[in-house]
């Protein structure tokens, strides 16, 4: 069902954006990117993977969309 798998999608996205709000609140840290270097890094890595799959998700909801 496209509807269904829309909606996943969305829900998805909105998760994932929460997400990457999170990371960025901590990376803009300087504190913590000072006190936690490796950390920061590890989180910046995570987060440039979390952007990629927002992208994904949100081209596949635009296919759906489409349909």
């Amino acid at each position: 069902d496209l509807e269904a798998e829309g909606a996943r999608a969305r829900k998805e996205i909105e998760k994932s954006l929460h997400q990457a709000s999170q990371m960025e609140k901590q990376i803009a840290n300087e504190e913590f990117r000072r006190r936690k270097p490796e950390l920061a890094a590890e989180i910046q890595d995570k987060l440039g993977a979390l952007r990629a799959k927002i992208a994904e998700l949100e081209a596949h909801l635009r296919e759906l969309e489409a349909a």
